[in-house]
């Protein structure tokens, strides 16, 4: 193909690579979500004309057309390296995959190779995608994906003015130094990926540990709600929450700063200071909380001047048929003066349904 036919064809096509990365972005990310695989970004991206022709002079491609395969782009950022893996193993599963011209990162640290390198996968969207009306006008276009953890994309950032742009055949004790790091980083990659199977696999221990067992643990946000999680099995009360470590995380390591003011340190103090008969008045109020809520009743109807005493600003929210029944709850076991003082020690604030 000419130079002159080849600026035809790519100005022809380019407003068609433009709407292929932003639909492979947008098929990769409800991929990664159907498959519960956490991540940072789903970017897409399309070279400029202007971009395409500096690439094409200063790689000296005599056939542009074959030659270009990153034209359109998509890049996905992870949070660990074992989900590399997985999220390769969907773009193979979904588009058609040139393997000749892509790169696995098993060998990003190679001796001939400098920097922490991500995967890159040169694909086209693939004969099925292809009969669908909306995909026709992608025919025969690539496009390239980039696998990343956030490591490996802060990496890369950081060499690719610094390192690629003044050359790979860089002196050898600079050579040394960069590999050097990059191993670093690739261990604290893999370090993180174990903490989570770590992390994963107590949960599950916690789990099939007996109650007398965990009680003797000292508090930590996993077991913490796993024991309130049982607590409330047991009680036969079903509490709010769609439990979820993600989505109470912080919050709940608040309720363990709480906690110890209350010199709360194990799950034994935790099953100590849930007020007696407190899950049948939840029931009998008809009132239904969250594992944070039942908490911090425990510790309000132990004594609430702690939390006051200790700067703890909370707000009760509710609507007036919910601020109502909390207040009977706290009348039951402070009795009419200490719920009023509560009351007026900590804001209450009514919310309306719309």
């Amino acid at each position: 193909m000419s130079e002159t036919d080849f600026q035809s064809w790519i100005k022809n096509k380019l407003p068609f690579f433009e709407l292929m990365s932003a639909q492979v972005s947008f098929v990769l990310e409800n991929l990664l979500k159907q498959n519960g695989i956490n991540y940072l970004s789903v970017d897409s991206r399309t070279k400029t004309l202007e971009g395409i022709n500096e690439k094409i002079k200063r790689k000296s491609y005599s056939n542009p057309r074959d030659n270009l395969t990153d034209i359109a782009g998509v890049r996905v950022i992870l949070y660990l390296e074992e989900d590399v893996e997985k999220v390769c193993s969907i773009i193979k599963g979904t588009f058609t995959v040139d393997e000749k011209n892509s790169v696995s990162d098993l060998t990003r640290l190679a001796t001939d190779k400098i920097g922490y390198r991500s995967t890159h996968f040169v694909c086209d969207i693939g004969m099925n995608r292809i009969e669908i009306p909306e995909y026709k006008s992608f025919a025969g276009l690539k496009f390239e994906v980039q696998v990343r953890t956030i490591l490996q994309h802060a990496w890369a950032n950081l060499t690719h003015d610094r390192v690629y742009k003044i050359g790979t055949k860089l002196p050898e004790h600079i050579k040394r130094k960069v590999n050097l790091y990059s191993g670093m980083l690739e261990i604290v990659d893999l370090g993180f990926s174990e903490i989570v199977k770590d992390v994963e696999k107590y949960r599950v221990e916690i789990t099939r540990d007996d109650v007398a067992d965990i009680e003797l643990q000292s508090i930590n946000s996993l077991n913490l709600i796993e024991f309130m999680i049982r607590y409330c099995k047991e009680h036969n009360y079903k509490h709010m929450d769609k439990v979820t470590f993600e989505n109470i995380g912080e919050v709940i390591d608040q309720v363990i700063d709480e906690l110890k003011l209350y010199n709360i340190l194990t799950l034994k103090g935790v099953k100590d200071i849930l007020p007696k008969g407190y899950i049948k008045k939840l029931n009998d109020l008809d009132i239904i909380t969250t594992i944070i809520g039942m908490l911090r009743d425990a510790m309000m109807i132990n004594d609430y001047n702690i939390l006051y005493d200790s700067g703890v600003n909370w707000t009760f929210a509710g609507s007036n048929e919910e601020i109502d029944k909390f207040k009977s709850l706290m009348e039951t076991y402070l009795g009419k003066d200490k719920s009023r003082d509560l009351f007026t020690k900590f804001e209450v604030v009514e919310t309306y349904d719309f």
